[in-house]
């Protein structure tokens, strides 16, 4: 069965987003991990910005943009598999808990803790994982001849 071209741009398009939304999760969870440490070396830097509730705001906006095409597309022609999707919005519902219950910039500082410095990253590195997994479910099924299953 031969996919049709927009099926097989929306494969590629959906791999590579699988890919990019992978390795902005793990660069997220670095951030995360790290921001208590590197706080002041940002604002000395002038990039502050990078530590900033707008920046945060849009990487996990453009997360759920991204997981949001993916796993649709991978779970609709290719795996038809829930769980990929529901590890990244664990992550993702770990992330805006995390935020919303711990999260603030005012108070960072390097030797107080705040549970947020370890939920954040963790939940970073669960949706890097769905994305991974989408992203090898998706190219399993396409690598035994069944690219882009036809909708029903």
């Amino acid at each position: 069965m031969n996919c049709k071209m927009t099926n097989t741009d929306s494969h590629k398009i959906a791999i590579r987003l699988d890919s990019i939304g992978a390795t902005a999760s793990l660069i997220c969870a670095i951030h995360c991990a790290l921001f208590p440490a590197f706080m002041v070396i940002l604002a000395l830097y002038g990039m502050d910005f990078a530590a900033g509730t707008m920046f945060e705001s849009v990487f996990i906006l453009t997360s759920v943009c991204i997981g949001f095409f993916t796993f649709y597309h991978g779970f609709r022609n290719h795996h038809r598999k829930f769980y990929p999707a529901l590890i990244f919005l664990l992550g993702l519902t770990i992330i805006v808990a995390s935020h919303l219950l711990f999260h603030s910039h005012e108070s960072a500082k390097p030797d107080s803790f705040n549970p947020d410095y370890m939920l954040s990253p963790f939940g970073a590195l669960l949706i890097a994982t769905g994305h991974l997994l989408n992203r090898k479910l998706s190219k399993k099924i396409t690598s035994t001849g069944s690219c882009c299953r036809q909708p029903s």
